[in-house]
């Protein structure tokens, strides 16, 4: 792929204060230039930190806090999370149905800044010496250690953020030839201070795609590596963690994971989706979460061990209320407990609940919400907070928001497999991966487990059978975990929603209409010359 100099003009708003200090050598704002980064002491250490904590950075409103806010966005505007009323405002527009309009530029920010951190930091390293993978002829040292796999999470993260890009601002496989279609512009590199400031014109779906598989796969090459010296490292964790200092830093399970989902997404890929899902699911360094703790567990803590990647969020690292629990956990003072539910979809939940062997119909309320009437639909029993008792008086509830965020868990890649497994006609294969985690969710009726074995039996040999539970369980499994949209774009279509939204109710959803497919935001037409042509945009229309 040729190679393109970066500088990310739809960044220009928010880091420099003006076209003045944009031309300046040395600017005065956020943006740190290449000559400036590379004299940096500790980069590596310090930018891995730094490209992690965009994660969940505060964006200044309540409801832009980083990759969770964005799951939101996606469940809110796929309908499987509803919000029967938003008197306080926060991601109404998102269950309005207008992501497209309002987010599009939060989301384009959001992960091209992280791929500027890392390309500052790919490109400050690389001159400073190549980073070659360890060999038996050399003797490795902590910091020759510490080097190659902080140069592995970088990649990592950059092909992570090229594949969150392709969920949402291009159309999925079977709707566009990816060879042919234009898409979003690749930065590899830095600008230097010699070099002239131009942007990057957009690159053809398939060669995003190439380049997110590099730099994934060349990421797991060195996490692998590097990640078998972690006894010259001084982090504490053992076992599938002991080369990271926490979850929050990816290893080479959690770029098996993004590379499986990428190559999902792509289409046509499933061989090797199946491949990298498998290859972290044998591992067994994750297990699903088993029957007895569906209902106790909260998902709001990163020492799980379903989970492969997260967040512990410190007293020092909290965005408060303008978080995930701030939002959706009824059990903390959040804007969900104060009338602003994010509930489940009723007929999703009516699906749910009508299958009968499933203990999952327990995480929400129904409609007669609790005892007083309230929080119909909430999430009582999957998000909640640790401290709060599951209580919701005023005197009770979390006010910490100290609850962990989730980035990835062990489940995602049961279901990649199995959606792999079934789009190459391994039907039997499909069901095994579906049966890892719906026999871990049996309710606890007396005949539950026979309804349950009557429904497994109906998927043998059944090719729409075994896509409706795939369906099922990427909603029901993930709900508000940030996979509901791509699930409608990618294999579900068409999708009717419930009576419980604030404006669209009882609706027939389409993934084809364009509120699905985010165009590129105007202020990077605006600022990159590449993009600010007839021609550009032409292409862009002929590609809806």
């Amino acid at each position: 792929m040729k190679t393109k100099k970066i500088f990310l003009f739809a960044l220009i708003a928010m880091t420099l204060t003006g076209c003045e200090d944009f031309l300046d050598r040395y600017p005065q704002g956020g943006t740190l230039l290449y000559g400036q980064y590379k004299d940096l002491d500790g980069l590596l250490e310090g930018t891995v930190m730094g490209i992690y904590s965009t994660m969940y950075e505060f964006g200044g409103d309540h409801d832009v806090f980083g990759k969770r806010s964005i799951d939101m966005y996606g469940d809110l505007l796929s309908g499987d999370m509803a919000m029967p009323t938003t008197r306080y405002g926060w991601f109404r527009y998102d269950e309005y149905g207008y992501t497209r309009q309002y987010r599009g530029g939060y989301i384009w920010s959001f992960y091209y800044e992280i791929i500027r951190l890392c390309n500052l930091a790919i490109n400050a390293a690389e001159e400073s010496g190549t980073i070659d993978l360890p060999n038996s002829t050399v003797t490795l040292t902590s910091e020759m250690v510490n080097r190659g796999y902080y140069y592995g999470e970088i990649l990592a993260m950059r092909g992570y953020a090229y594949a969150g890009l392709m969920q949402y601002f291009i159309q999925t496989s079977d709707a566009v030839d990816y060879s042919n279609t234009l898409s979003i512009p690749v930065y590899d590199e830095v600008y230097t201070e010699t070099d002239a400031i131009t942007g990057a014109p957009r690159a053809l779906a398939e060669e995003v795609y190439l380049q997110i598989e590099q730099d994934l796969k060349t990421a797991i090459d060195y996490l692998d590596a590097y990640g078998k010296n972690a006894d010259l490292k001084v982090y504490g964790y053992s076992g599938a963690n002991a080369e990271r200092g926490s979850k929050l830093e990816i290893n080479a399970d959690v770029a098996r994971g993004i590379l499986a989902y990428a190559y999902l997404n792509w289409g046509g890929h499933d061989a090797e989706a199946l491949r990298y899902a498998t290859e972290v699911i044998d591992a067994e360094a994750y297990s699903i979460i088993p029957n007895n703790d569906v209902l106790t567990n909260g998902f709001n803590d990163v020492n799980d061990p379903s989970w492969l990647w997260g967040q512990n969020v410190t007293i020092d690292n909290t965005t408060s209320l303008a978080s995930f629990f701030g939002q959706v956990d009824i059990h903390s003072y959040s804007y969900a407990w104060a009338g602003d539910v994010k509930g489940v979809d009723d007929e999703l939940l009516k699906a749910i609940t009508d299958m009968k062997w499933d203990i999952r119909k327990h995480w929400w309320f129904d409609k007669s919400g609790n005892e007083d009437g309230s929080y119909a639909f909430a999430p009582t029993n999957k998000f909640f907070s640790a401290t709060s008792n599951h209580s919701t008086e005023d005197d009770k509830i979390d006010r910490d928001w100290l609850s962990d965020n989730v980035f990835m868990r062990i489940e995602s890649l049961h279901l990649i497999a199995a959606e792999a497994c079934l789009n190459l006609d391994n039907l039997d294969s499909a069901v095994i991966f579906l049966d890892n985690i719906m026999r871990e969710r049996i309710d606890t009726a007396a005949n539950a487990q026979t309804l349950y074995d009557t429904y497994k039996t109906s998927l043998a040999g059944n090719a729409t059978a075994v896509r409706n539970a795939l369906i099922y369980n990427w909603r029901t499994e993930l709900w508000g975990e940030g996979y509901s949209l791509q699930t409608f774009r990618r294999i579900e279509k068409t999708r009717k929603t419930g009576s419980n939204h604030s404006v669209r109710s009882a609706q027939t959803l389409s993934s084809g209409d364009y509120q699905y497919t985010f165009d590129i935001p105007s202020s990077e037409v605006r600022y990159n010359r590449f993009l600010n042509t007839d021609n550009d945009v032409l292409k862009q229309k002929q590609n809806k």
